[in-house]
């Protein structure tokens, strides 16, 4: 059994991977908190803007990434 899910993890490709996240990522997050002092955690609004920034080549594309 646990050679035939190694092999399952060995048959994934990027491509899988690729497809699996613009599904995740093609709808708002959901965001869920537990705990009583929640005044460290970010807003639904910030969440969401670190899923909307341009992927990092278009950012290197237009002169915004890397150090410099």
């Amino acid at each position: 059994m646990l050679q035939e899910v190694c092999a399952k993890i060995d048959a994934v490709t990027a491509e899988d991977l690729m497809t699996v996240a613009r599904r995740a990522l093609a709808t708002p997050p959901s965001l869920s908190v537990v705990g009583s002092d929640l005044n460290g955690v970010p807003t639904y609004e910030q969440v969401c803007s670190w899923f909307m920034k341009p992927p990092l080549e278009q950012e290197m594309k237009a002169g915004r990434g890397g150090t410099q």
